[in-house]
């Protein structure tokens, strides 16, 4: 058996035995015994099975939570292309530079906030 079966037969062995969900259970049973309000969940992707699993528990027991974002500004840049429609009346606008800046919001997902 490859390392990589070995990997697979263990993701398996823990999604059968929930073992996702138990220490989910223990997490929040553990805030609750400390007199905690919130917990936060570091996760990867808002997107992944993972995820998937904890927010599916979590709205079947009507537990609260909300996805935690990072989210800062960036600026950019892109250029405009002579061949394009409008090219001179939007580099007259932009002080004769074919370069345009602009700001863009980008999100990074944390994890999850859990209200107990």
């Amino acid at each position: 058996m490859s390392f990589l079966d070995e990997i697979n037969l263990a993701k398996q062995n823990a999604k059968d035995n929930n073992t996702l969900i138990m220490n989910l259970k223990n997490e929040i049973l553990n805030a609750a015994s400390k007199g905690l309000t919130t917990i936060f969940l570091p996760l990867n992707s808002d997107k992944d099975e993972t995820t998937k699993t904890i927010t599916d528990y979590l709205k079947k027991e009507n537990i609260e939570f909300q996805f935690k974002y990072d989210r800062h500004q960036e600026q950019r840049e892109t250029y405009m292309d002579a061949h394009m429609g409008g090219y001179h009346e939007a580099v007259a606008r932009n002080g004769g530079s074919n370069i345009f800046t602009y700001n863009v919001t980008v999100s990074t997902f944390r994890g999850i906030i859990v209200y107990i």
